[in-house]
C-alpha cells in the first residue's frame, strides 16, 4: 500500500472481532482478528 489506508473495525465481542481494510483499489478486505495481546511496561 502506497499510500493512506483507511481502517475500520468491526466490533463483535472479543476473539472474534474483524477488521476492515480499503486497499489501493478501492475495494474492501474483510480480516478476521483471531488473537490479541496487551503492551507490555
Amino acid at each position: 500500500m502506497n499510500g493512506h489506508t483507511k481502517l475500520r473495525f468491526e466490533k463483535d465481542g472479543h476473539i472474534g472481532d474483524y477488521i476492515h481494510i480499503l486497499d489501493d483499489s478501492g475495494k474492501d478486505k474483510k480480516l478476521h482478528i483471531v488473537g490479541k495481546t496487551a503492551p507490555t511496561l
